[in-house]
């Protein structure tokens, strides 16, 4: 009489890109009966044991870095390779670093956009009396300039040169 084997229940583990690629293998064998994981069953999905946690809140932070900073992560090539141990040592340190620099970086950046914002703002004022030929030296060390443009009902030509004669 045939008698069923008796079965083992295995938890393969590793990163989520490989899965598919696993999967197909341990198929092709032929060996193993593959469920989908289930969550209660050993491991938490998702959480990243307390090491590997510190390391994925650095890798996310290193990439928000490259995100901002616009570079571009194919361009990136270690000069050597690092053991994980060095890679421990300095991680935190130079995260820091990188924060201040960057952190300094993106005040700057901000004070310059400020600024280019206030010219923008005074070159707006001015653009309409340079059309109207007045130089722009003559504008200078005024805290505030307005331009406003229309009509005028009657003609105060008179009134302007009355206002301007020599005293």
């Amino acid at each position: 009489m045939l008698k069923p084997e008796k079965m083992v229940k295995i938890s393969v583990v590793g990163p989520r890109e490989q899965l598919e690629y696993a999967s197909e293998i341990l198929y092709k064998v032929n060996l193993l009966h593959i469920e989908d994981p289930k969550e209660a069953e050993y491991f938490r999905i998702g959480e990243p044991l307390e090491k590997a946690s510190l390391i994925s809140r650095s890798l996310v932070q290193l990439r928000s870095y490259i995100s901002y900073l616009k570079i571009d992560p194919s361009r990136i090539v270690p000069k050597r390779k690092y053991k994980s141990k060095e890679i421990e040592e300095v991680l935190s340190k130079k995260l820091e670093e990188y924060q201040e620099q960057i952190g300094r970086k993106i005040e700057e950046k901000r004070s310059i956009d400020e600024r280019i914002r206030g010219l923008e703002e005074e070159l707006r004022v001015i653009v309409p009396l340079k059309v109207l030929g007045i130089p722009s030296r003559l504008l200078m060390g005024y805290k505030n300039l307005r331009c406003f443009v229309g009509f005028v009902k009657e003609n105060t030509g008179w009134r302007v040169e009355q206002d301007n004669k020599p005293v």
